[in-house]
């Protein structure tokens, strides 16, 4: 198991990380809570996490993986879901330093 969230608290991050990457479009209200961002992070080939199953990745209790972007669609991850390399990774982060969570990756955070 990756984290516990409420799923309100997915869809709204997912909702969020989708308008983002809507060129023109607003972004309001990103932030649903002060203390919870969205991180995304891109997975290099030769990085620790590629290959590597979510569930094993010991990523904390409160980062949750929110979605997988690879070869341009959007994926929902479980825990069995494999990381490969080129995949963009949206994480939903609260509580902790969002950069904090690029170490899993060996990757710096490309958005929060």
């Amino acid at each position: 198991m990756v984290g516990i969230v409420r799923r309100n608290d997915v869809i709204r991050a997912y909702e969020i990380g989708t308008v983002r990457r809507r060129p023109g479009k607003l972004m309001a209200a990103i932030d649903p809570k002060p203390d919870a961002e969205l991180v995304v992070v891109l997975v290099d080939d030769d990085s620790p996490a590629a290959g590597q199953q979510l569930a094993r990745l010991g990523l904390p209790r409160d980062c949750v993986v929110v979605s997988i972007e690879r070869a341009g669609e959007v994926q929902l991850p479980h825990g069995d879901t494999r990381l490969l390399g080129h995949d963009r990774v949206t994480l939903l982060v609260k509580g902790s330093d969002p950069a904090s969570v690029s170490r899993f990756f060996d990757s710096p955070v490309l958005e929060t």
